[in-house]
């Protein structure tokens, strides 16, 4: 059949069809002349992505041709929905936005596929190609021209042993348009050591480097991938300085592949600062700035650091006080005891009123709103007891109940008579009564009574001035004596067996104790007629009458005479209480003293701690003027031995080993049993004591001589002949003496020298931290030795600084009366503690690991609690 011919004016070309991307696709292309318009037409044949393997879920495609050099400009656009998908579309095309073209145009096809939200999933494109104008211009065919990225800026993908980490990779078209959900084939090179599935989650399973892939369309995506020997490594130390002997630590997060090594190499900048061991724990030594670095073992080609400031170190940081009451404190002075058994004590103290159960003291009663101040005692069984003084109280086993009676004055002690209470007190005041009846009886005398005693029906009143009145018939009849003696006490056994005790100075008659045996009165030998001074209390203990006199000696009546039995040192006994085998003993201080089966204890007393020394916090000795206290890491309690004597100064080599020294000639020592008296150091005072091993000590005395302890004795090596009053050193070859009018005495190894300490004041007490550095106190004074030469802090007149100790050169403390304890940083002394908690400390210790603890009034002890927290044992 002959071909037809064409209009002149067209000449058609025809191109075989070809197979590009599995579409067919024929182009054919019609040219127009010059002259026709920019309008043209376009066929597009949709691919078939919603089938085979790469199928997505598209349910409509926007078609866009625009220009090859991707000018914003669209030629044409057309939607098309996915049943049509395979099928040829024709689009209109204006080729005009294409530089002005006239006649033809380069252009690309644009398909984008959208999902039934109109959201894009997918995008193919074909060209660039040539559309003529005024004719109809089939595209090449749609081919995919996707490309892959890493979501993330990592080259390698660190992969973990314990979760899968997720490769991220973006798909995107020609345009630069992200296509979400694009599914891609992955593949690890090699899965023994790391795996991926078809998610792109990797999970690592061997230590080493691997490659995965994500292939889809033809275009592939290499993604380096590595399981490490640390799979996460830091370090950081405290953000806050840390005190040096202090305890810090470097917070290293460490995880390692299954099977690696945990073990850190850690290096210190500079080990003279701090030092940290393997586990992170940090030891700061001194003051500075250090930096750690750190390496896992598993991978030392890791590593990290952090820097630590340490600051100075500070002994104790916060303060408080505590009473070390080691059978119960009782509240102020005791003014009269009275019990129903031994097991049942009643202390009589102004504002309060405290109970022994037979083991330890608290408080019963307390009425200082009511202004009640307690003088005396009695009563009759645990259910009546009364409490005498402005005021008269009963307890009937229920509680306090104030008894309906008014009077002028005080009331000073009390007993009970034919079953009436009988008190005595000021201006010759009487008051009888019980329950609801009460009555003041005449005395005929205006002097103070302060004693009564009776047997139940006899009974005589002892006062000032040689007072002594006896009771008959209802009426007080005085007794008189030749020189009116000042009676302090009276005991009664029977009418027939009455003692007074006191003094006739008239007759230079002293430890005076008078008998009556129902006829006359006979004064009763004392073997001590020399004495000083005053029988004080008269008391019947285990068959025996005994007498406490004037310095805490106690009397036994025997034979006729009063033997000298033993010498308290209670310090101020006032009254007396005893039934059977046991006797209780009252007086300033709060001091309760008990005597049982032939024993005293002391009970409570609250006399100031004048001297601290310590082993450990859980081994500490508080010595005073009430006895000699230890703290064993749990409570308080007295040590055996003869203790009640007045301490300045304890020092020991060890918990068996200690010395204690003070007036009068009070010089003890302690070797795990009980202190003891040692015989026959010197007839003068020790003031001070100081050692460095249990045969090597020093001792300074009031007459200036400076002796030493060889192991076996005492030996006089040095007399300054004027008074010295402590002795401290840092070695055996370094010490220094100090005493009165400033002055010094340094020790070198050969010889006793004085120094010119640069003042004129008496020196109390020394610390020497080594050879070139020492401090001192003198009055309102500290002192401070640095080579050899001495300088001094001057302070307010009323503070008397009474000790001095620290842990270097850069924390030092010093304490006394009239002010805080203040604290020397290497540059200027300053209070610890803005409130009053430190404002009377007499002796201290201080722990160079931290801590400190003083002793203060009513045996009360100061904690400086250590900047790390209260160390182990330390009282809380």
């Amino acid at each position: 059949m002959p071909r037809p011919r064409l209009p002149a004016r067209v000449v058609r070309r025809w191109s075989l069809g070809v197979l590009i991307g599995g579409v067919a696709c024929t182009a054919v292309t019609d040219t127009p002349s010059p002259a026709l318009q920019a309008s043209a037409e376009v066929t597009v044949t949709l691919p078939a992505v919603h089938l085979g393997p790469d199928a997505i879920q598209a349910a409509s495609a926007d078609i866009q041709l625009i220009p090859a050099n991707r000018a914003q400009a669209v030629l044409g656009r057309q939607t098309r929905a996915a049943d049509q998908f395979t099928q040829a579309v024709t689009v209109p095309v204006n080729i005009a936005p294409c530089s002005g073209a006239t006649t033809s145009c380069s252009a690309v096809v644009v398909v984008r596929f959208l999902n039934a939200a109109g959201v894009m999933i997918d995008s193919t494109e074909a060209g660039p190609f040539t559309i003529i104008g005024g004719g109809r211009t089939a595209a090449p065919s749609v081919q995919p021209r996707v490309t892959a990225r890493l979501a993330s800026r990592d080259t390698v993908l660190r992969a973990s042993f314990r979760s899968a980490v997720r490769a991220s990779i973006e798909a995107f078209d020609a345009t630069g348009a992200v296509l979400p959900g694009r599914i891609f084939q992955w593949r690890s090179a090699d899965a023994a050591i790391a795996t991926v599935d078809s998610t792109g989650a990797v999970t690592a399973r061997a230590v080493g480097r691997t490659v995965v892939t994500a292939t889809r369309e033809g275009n592939t995506m290499s993604l380096p991938v590595e399981s490490p020997a640390v799979e996460l490594f830091s370090v950081s130390a405290p953000s806050a300085p840390v005190m040096a002997q202090g305890s810090a630590k470097l917070l290293i997060t460490l995880l390692t592949a299954p099977g690696q090594s945990q073990r850190l190499r850690i290096e210190s900048s500079d080990s003279s600062v701090a030092t940290a061991d393997a586990a992170g724990v940090i030891t700061p030594l001194r003051e500075g700035v250090v930096q750690f670095t750190v390496r896992p073992e598993a991978d030392s080609t890791r590593r990290a650091s952090a820097t630590l400031i340490v600051d100075p170190f500070r002994a104790a940081v916060s303060w408080r006080a505590m009473a070390s009451g080691p059978l119960g404190n009782v509240p102020s002075t005791v003014q009269g005891v009275w019990g129903a058994d031994d097991q049942a004590v009643w202390a009589a103290t102004c504002g309060a009123i405290s109970f022994y159960d037979g083991n330890s003291w608290r408080a019963d009663f307390y009425r200082t709103v009511q202004g009640f101040c307690a003088n005396g005692m009695t009563g009759t069984s645990r259910t009546d007891v009364y409490a005498v003084g402005n005021q008269i109280w009963r307890y009937d086993g229920a509680g306090w109940v104030r008894q309906p009676v008014t009077f002028s004055g005080n009331l000073l002690a009390a007993v009970m008579v034919d079953g009436e209470v009988v008190a005595v007190g000021d201006n010759g005041l009487i008051v009888r009564g019980r329950g609801s009846s009460w009555r003041t009886m005449p005395s005929g005398t205006n002097r103070t009574l302060r004693r009564i005693a009776s047997d139940g029906r006899t009974a005589y009143i002892a006062g000032d001035n040689g007072t002594l009145l006896r009771l008959e018939n209802d009426q007080w009849v005085r007794v008189s004596f030749p020189n009116a003696p000042d009676w302090y006490d009276v005991l009664v056994k029977s009418a027939t067996e009455v003692y007074v005790a006191g003094a006739d100075h008239s007759l230079a008659l002293h430890y005076l104790v008078q008998r009556y045996d129902g006829r006359t009165w006979t004064t009763i030998p004392v073997d001590r007629p020399a004495a000083c001074c005053n029988m004080r209390l008269l008391f019947n203990t285990g068959g025996s009458i005994r007498a406490l006199g004037d310095g805490d000696w106690i009397f036994r009546l025997e034979d006729g005479r009063l033997v000298q039995e033993f010498r308290g040192q209670f310090g101020g006994i006032f009254t007396s209480w005893a039934n059977g085998n046991t006797v209780m003993l009252g007086g300033h201080n709060s001091s309760t003293i008990v005597r049982r089966n032939g024993t005293w204890t002391r009970l409570s007393s609250n006399t100031s701690f004048n001297a601290m020394w310590a082993t450990s916090p859980s081994f500490i000795v508080g010595g005073g003027d009430g006895g000699i206290d230890l703290f064993n890491g749990t409570s308080w309690s007295l040590m055996r031995g003869d203790v009640y004597r007045s301490i300045s100064t304890i020092w020991g080599s060890g918990p068996t080993d200690i010395w204690a020294v003070g007036s009068p000639n009070t010089f003890l020592r302690f070797r795990g049993a009980a202190w003891e008296q040692w015989p026959s150091v010197s007839t003068a005072t020790a003031t001070g004591i100081w050692g460095v091993a249990r045969d090597t000590a020093w001792a300074v005395f009031n007459n200036g001589d400076i002796m030493r302890f060889n192991g076996t004795a005492w030996q006089t090596i040095f007399r300054t002949r004027t008074p010295l009053n402590a002795i401290h050193g840092s070695g055996a070859r370094h010490l220094i003496a100090v005493g009165t009018e400033g002055r010094v005495w340094v020790y070198g190894g050969r010889l006793w020298q004085q120094e010119d300490s640069g003042i004129d004041e008496q020196i109390q007490k020394v610390w020497v931290f080594d050879s070139l550095t020492a401090f001192a106190t003198a009055g309102n004074k500290l002192l401070e030795r640095r080579n050899g030469v001495w300088r001094s802090w001057t302070f307010p007149s009323n503070i008397n600084f009474q000790w001095v100790m620290g842990t270097g050169p850069r924390d030092v403390y010093a304490g006394g009366c009239g002010s805080p304890i203040v604290r020397y940083d290497g540059t200027a002394w300053s209070p610890v503690e803005s409130q009053n908690v430190t404002n009377c400390a007499f002796g201290a210790h201080v722990f160079p690991t931290g801590g400190l603890i003083a002793g203060n009034w009513n045996r009360t002890i100061i904690i400086g609690t250590s900047p790390f927290g209260v160390s182990p044992g330390l009282p809380r």
